[in-house]
């Protein structure tokens, strides 16, 4: 699937993205409170002595939060495929889902939680997140999350 990298659609926004280790929202207010917001992860344990290689998922669970806003015909549900591709050092791509965004009639805005149960180890160095939506069959980069993978202990 060809990703084209476009940060404006006609009628969809995303207003921010970011990685947090959980989330909650209160039901009474709909607040959503974001708990340990994640930049930067320090590996301090020896990951060759655990046997981790490229490709093993490090049990790391994440949590993106992301916020859109849509405008124009409000009065009309709206659903847009949405995926997220987790891109290591070495350039190699890990997708999760897709799976729908639902706009409900009359409602600009919408978050969305998105729940790993950890990251594909692809090297130390900066990974990046990708927020990816459909748009006549071909998915385009809307937002780029970046999170710094380290270790204290020379590998």
């Amino acid at each position: 699937m060809k990703v084209i990298n476009y940060k404006k659609m006609k009628n969809i926004k995303n207003l921010w993205s970011i990685i947090c280790r959980s989330s909650s929202i209160d039901r009474d207010t709909n607040i959503i409170s974001l708990q340990d917001l994640i930049e930067e992860i320090t590996i301090t344990s020896d990951l060759n002595s655990k046997g981790i290689t490229e490709s093993n998922l490090l049990q790391i669970p994440l949590e993106i939060v992301t916020m859109w806003q849509r405008s124009g015909e409000l009065d009309k549900d709206l659903s847009i495929n949405i995926k997220i591709a987790s891109v290591g050092p070495n350039g190699k791509e890990n997708f999760i889902g897709p799976f729908k965004m639902n706009f409900e009639k009359d409602k600009p805005r919408l978050r969305i939680r998105v729940k790993t149960p950890g990251l594909v180890f692809n090297g130390l160095g900066q990974y990046k997140f990708k927020i990816l939506i459909e748009d006549k069959g071909k998915y385009l980069g809307v937002e780029e999350i970046p999170l710094e993978l380290k270790s204290s202990i020379k590998i």
